[in-house]
């Protein structure tokens, strides 16, 4: 009995001190930024209407665009591969509701729209984290719509 009552207590411990779902929108974003590998892409937030915004960065090609994505419009999953650990964002029926806008290179005015496009992790367990994350803002997103 004692084991049961051990085993059940160490189980809620576990389950308390993993930090892989967030308790708002803000603490969200701020986990997925920790995850993102290399550090590509950030300042990660979430608007009332459910629209997630972040930030790339390449400094080699003196580059800065802005990612806007409808949360009400796409779905998520996870992919391991040789290029590494994935979450995609899919947009529902390859409708283009990822839009990226602002300086690519020499180019100021850079806009285009994907009907895809995917958040790179530093290993498995920032792909799942990433992934929870992901699912948590959906369901935030479609809620508040």
């Amino acid at each position: 009995m004692k084991k049961l009552i051990l085993s059940f207590v160490l189980i809620i411990i576990s389950a308390l001190s993993t930090n892989l779902y967030a308790q708002s929108p803000e603490e969200s974003c701020q986990i997925i930024e920790s995850e993102i590998k290399d550090g590509i892409y950030t300042k990660f937030s979430v608007n009332s209407n459910g629209i997630l915004t972040y930030v790339w960065t390449d400094k080699k090609s003196d580059s800065e665009t802005i990612l806007t994505i409808d949360l009400t419009k796409i779905t998520v999953s996870k992919d391991v591969s040789s290029r590494g650990y994935r979450v995609f964002i899919n947009c529902i029926d390859g409708i283009d509701c990822v839009n990226e806008r602002g300086k690519l290179g020499t180019d100021e005015t850079y806009y285009s729209d994907f009907s895809k496009t995917y958040l790179p992790a530093n290993d498995e367990k920032g792909m799942v984290t990433i992934y929870n994350q992901m699912v948590f803002l959906l369901k935030l997103g479609n809620t508040n719509r």
